[in-house]
């Protein structure tokens, strides 16, 4: 006959063994979900990227951004609208660089956004991070506009996929009087000999008509800051 102790025992091993299975599952669950979304999100990407930019019905247009040479790239932007917001396409040639360098600090970068009166690195995993930035607007009775944004990398073929969008997490939730904003960010790096070839699509929603007049300087920022991280 088996004793109490005994049958005490084989409870609390089949107890731990239950949480064991459950953590994994749902370990795997949160990972498919991950899996799931950088899928949607390449799958959009490339079909911003197949579009006919000719076609009238688009309405892309120019910027002044055409083979403009910068401290240590070279850029091309275009935009087009996109909902109640703009859409900038972005192709641009990292010069002297490494891939792995330039995905580090598209990741890492955003620390140095000058822009940003109140930053902070919510949380950081192998490849990906949650950052917190707050802006002031420089409009009368227009509220502050904040950001949560995780962003996460991804190796695809032939290059490595970095995929920027507007998260939650209960260390920075949405307050009543600052406006979160909405951000979605697809860009391809490729190694090319001593360079980083760049296609990126970017669009964002600040909540405000004005505030949504996004112009392809935003692309110039960034990789500014992209190679200021990459320097450090």
């Amino acid at each position: 006959m088996v004793s109490n102790e005994t049958s005490s025992r084989w409870a609390q091993m089949i107890s731990s063994i239950i949480v064991l299975l459950l953590i994994a599952k749902s370990t795997c669950v949160a990972q498919e979900c991950k899996s799931s979304l950088m899928t949607e999100a390449f799958a959009q990407f490339r079909a911003f990227r197949n579009e006919n930019k000719a076609d009238a019905n688009l309405k892309w247009s120019d910027t002044q951004l055409k083979d403009t040479v910068k401290g240590g790239f070279k850029i091309t932007c275009q935009i087009r609208p996109i909902e109640k917001t703009t859409l900038i396409s972005t192709e641009a040639v990292i010069t002297d660089a490494d891939v792995s360098d330039v995905e580090a600090a598209f990741v890492d970068h955003y620390d140095l956004d000058e822009d940003s009166k109140d930053y902070k690195m919510v949380e950081k995993k192998e490849n990906s991070a949650i950052h917190y930035s707050r802006y002031a607007v420089p409009i009368p009775f227009v509220a502050d506009r904040d950001i949560l944004l995780e962003t996460t990398v991804e190796e695809v073929s032939d290059g490595r996929f970095v995929f920027s969008r507007d998260t939650v997490h209960a260390d920075k939730p949405e307050t009543r009087k600052i406006v979160r904003m909405k951000y979605w960010n697809g860009a391809f790096l490729q190694q090319d000999g001593n360079d980083v070839k760049l296609t990126s699509f970017e669009y964002a929603n600040a909540g405000h008509t004005l505030l949504n007049g996004f112009d392809a300087a935003s692309s110039i920022d960034e990789l500014e800051m992209v190679i200021q991280k990459m320097k450090k």
